[in-house]
């Protein structure tokens, strides 16, 4: 039976963060992230601080794969804001992914590199491990799935706490970062002596380019079944185009093909949302113009995703694709914390926990009872939802 300080935080909702893989359009994910917090801090209550929060004191749970993953861990191992993630990752990505290497070894090596760099720069040791030593678990949790080489049916979850359900992250941070990114065959695995034995881990963006529904079923092993969510945000990378099957017989256009299918985040995305259509809570935001462009251009032209996402953030009113024109972020906060009273008189209602004031008055000025203010869903009720039929 759970106490009465687990129950207040069940009460209180949590929010979750995902981050599609992307490589390089990583940068649009952190300026849609940045202008979020943003707003956030803005729209504030005079009673809180207007200092920018931080993605580590609004989410519970930040995860992603491929460099997605590599922003998890800015952002909930380095506490970096949404800026300072953007201007590191931006740093990082002309340093490692601009002119590559044909050469895996090189390109490992040049991430490698950059990598200690970062670590340099947040004072952090070379051989700090992932998760820390046995205590209370952190504020906000890590969930980044990487694949074994030999194994690449069953994900390895990267964590900051000690999950249960799983084997204990033996990673160094420096190790984890570059193993999310060690996508080939760009880069080479990342090998880890354990028991005697060798692993080499590599990226698991090629069968969880969106892993939106990893996260989730992460968040339900992490916070049980009851915990109430009040936002599940899905950020990608944007919409990669179309893809089209290539006339040339040669071998290596066909391989090309299948990798810009299985990187194909948008696909996934609208497959949950259809789940989800009833669950005002989930949210998922990309560019849909303007990053149509081939894997050589995406490490090129980094600076025209960010000028892409910029201006379909600016666009006013409807004309906004990407979708944050209609997006209170006060969803993000916790009940306590949001500017209209959810007056924490709950009725629980096949995982739906509904305010009996607020569904009241919902019914008298609405024909739709559901909006955010008025229920949010439990951890259980969340996860069947996200899961295909």
């Amino acid at each position: 039976m759970a106490n009465l300080s687990t129950e207040r935080e069940r009460r209180k909702g949590i929010s979750l963060l995902s981050l599609d893989a992307g490589g390089p359009r990583g940068i649009s994910q952190l300026e849609i992230l940045k202008h979020v917090m943003g707003k956030l801090s803005d729209d504030a209550d005079d009673d809180f601080t207007h200092d920018t929060k931080r993605p580590c004191e609004v989410f519970a749970m930040i995860g992603g794969t491929g460099t997605g993953g590599l922003i998890a861990m800015l952002l909930v191992v380095l506490k970096m804001t949404a800026n300072e993630a953007l201007e590191t990752f931006t740093g990082l990505v002309n340093k490692v992914f601009k002119d590559a290497d044909r050469s895996p070894i090189k390109q490992t090596e040049r991430l490698k590199q950059a990598i200690s760099e970062v670590l340099l720069n947040r004072q952090v040791l070379p051989d700090t491990q992932l998760v820390l030593p046995s205590g209370t678990p952190p504020s906000c949790r890590l969930y980044v799935p990487v694949v074994d080489k030999k194994n690449t049916g069953s994900p390895v979850i990267l964590t900051n706490y000690v999950d249960r359900r799983g084997p204990a992250t033996t990673l160094t941070i420096s190790e984890a970062m570059i193993a999310t990114c060690a996508s080939p065959p760009m880069f080479s695995p990342v090998k880890v002596v354990k028991d005697y034995s060798r692993i080499e881990y590599i990226s698991a963006d090629l069968g969880l380019c969106n892993p939106i529904r990893e996260i989730i079923d992460g968040a339900h092993g992490a916070f049980g079944d009851e915990t109430t969510v009040i936002c599940a945000l899905s950020l990608g990378c944007g919409n990669s185009g179309v893809n089209i099957f290539p006339d040339s017989p040669q071998a290596t256009a066909l391989v090309t093909f299948l990798k810009r299918i299985v990187l194909d985040g948008e696909r996934k995305a609208q497959e949950v949302a259809s789940h989800m259509e009833k669950l005002t809570l989930y949210h998922q935001f990309s560019v849909t113009y303007g990053m149509e462009i081939t894997e050589e251009e995406s490490w090129k032209k980094v600076e025209d995703i960010s000028a892409h996402t910029h201006q379909e953030i600016c666009q006013p009113g409807d004309a906004s694709t990407v979708g944050l024109t209609h997006f209170d972020v006060n969803s993000l906060l916790t009940n306590k914390e949001r500017k209209r009273c959810l007056h924490d008189e709950f009725v629980d209602s096949s995982g739906v926990l509904m305010c009996k004031m607020c569904l009241h008055d919902n019914f008298v000025n609405s024909a739709n009872a559901f909006t955010s203010d008025a229920f949010m869903v439990n951890l259980r009720h969340l996860r069947m939802n996200s899961l295909p039929t």
